[in-house]
């Protein structure tokens, strides 16, 4: 307050030692912070740290499909999910989604979710359902239970609500999906949870973030396994071997892929996994360079880096967690 600003949200979290508050002051304070200056905010005994704001985003360059097979496989409505996603908004009347999704919106996002701008929670509902439709996979036969965490907006990509703490959003969806003292359990059959988002504000440097705690504290007390995103670095990856798109795309391919790989190699600490990808307990996937999709004619302004498709992706994010 004396600083000029206002608490926008609080929680506490007892069982990993959490005590946050989502604060909104003046940019002015937040300069004179970053230049070194006596500022309250920062030298109170009670304040540990100061960030920015955590905020798991979607990635808007997803594609997804707008088909009308909707598969000639059955659902079994009567069986219980045992699956979850922690993502968008899908769009639940899709063709490939229709009765397969078991949507608890606590909180409406829905009705903030613009039906254009579902896109990450859509392409990834379908992908846990259907799998790569490149493959014709068999679908699944459970209902998938969905727990929306962003919304959307006319511009921008899919972002959680930027006035409440992220750690408090997922532990309540937690709970609230599994269940606690005086509240029935929305889904107590789910025992695997995709968390295929990243916080680009929080990336992994050693100190284990609240996100991450939350989900090894999560996974201990109701049992069950989070999948996490690696998460998706958008930053450009300069490579030093090669000045211009010209140089590069002329290259041999083998000397190319080990430019690229010398390249990711230096920046690997500005493109580290992204919270809560560190968290212990869970399994945290990262993207391979292959997919299954036919070849497609070549765009002018898109080469292969690499030869072996078994690396992982240029946009991956990369590196060991906790103690390596």
């Amino acid at each position: 307050v004396l600083a000029g600003g206002q608490i926008l949200h609080e929680s506490s979290i007892p069982e990993i030692s959490y005590h946050g508050l989502l604060a909104e002051i003046p940019a002015e304070q937040i300069q004179a912070l970053l230049q070194n200056r006596n500022v309250r905010l920062a030298l109170a005994d009670e304040i540990m740290f100061l960030r920015p704001q955590s905020v798991l985003e979607g990635t808007p360059e997803v594609e997804t499909d707008r088909g009308d097979e909707a598969g000639e496989y059955d659902i079994d409505l009567d069986q219980q999910p045992i699956a979850a996603l922690l993502d968008g908004v899908p769009v639940q009347a899709h063709s490939m989604l229709a009765d397969r999704l078991r949507l608890d919106d606590p909180d409406d996002l829905q009705a903030r979710a613009l039906v254009a701008r579902r896109i990450h929670g859509t392409a990834m509902a379908s992908l846990i359902i259907h799998g790569d439709k490149n493959t014709q996979q068999r679908p699944l036969s459970r209902p998938l239970y969905v727990r929306p965490l962003l919304v959307t907006s006319d511009e921008g990509p899919e972002r959680s609500e930027p006035n409440r703490l992220l750690v408090d959003t997922l532990y309540r969806a937690i709970v609230r999906m599994k269940g606690s003292e005086g509240q029935p359990a929305a889904a107590p059959s789910v025992f695997l949870v995709n968390l295929s988002l990243g916080d680009s504000n929080r990336p992994f440097a050693g100190i284990i973030s609240p996100l991450a705690r939350l989900l090894d504290f999560l996974s201990h007390r109701y049992s069950v396994l989070f999948l996490v995103s690696a998460g998706n670095i958008r930053t450009p990856l300069q490579i030093p071997d090669y000045p211009n798109w010209t140089q590069f795309e002329n290259a041999d391919p083998t000397d190319r892929e080990k430019a690229v790989l010398k390249a990711l190699a230096a920046a690997r600490y500005e493109r580290s996994i992204l919270a809560p990808a560190e968290s212990l307990n869970s399994i945290t996937v990262g993207a391979h360079h292959h997919d299954n999709v036919a070849p497609r004619p070549t765009a002018p302004t898109a080469l292969d880096p690499f030869v072996d498709s078994t690396l992982p992706n240029v946009s991956s994010a990369l590196g060991l967690g906790h103690r390596r």
